[in-house]
């Protein structure tokens, strides 16, 4: 029984989404990455969202 609840508790750590991602899926789906990505290939520019998506997922938060 406790295999099985060690088990499940890593499987909820994997299906658990960092910052970076969650940030990344919002702005997908609302169409803010849109207007972003159309605005840096009308301006010429390079986005920097995957950089700052992975630099936001290695945040490390102490909760207990």
């Amino acid at each position: 029984s406790l295999q099985y609840i060690h088990k499940s508790k890593k499987q909820i750590k994997k299906i658990i989404m960092k910052l970076g991602d969650l940030i990344y899926y919002i702005t997908k789906y609302t169409g803010i990455k849109y207007i972003v990505d159309t605005y840096h290939k009308i301006m010429g520019s390079k986005c920097k969202c995957d950089k700052r998506r992975k630099s936001l997922n290695n945040i490390k938060i102490k909760r207990w």
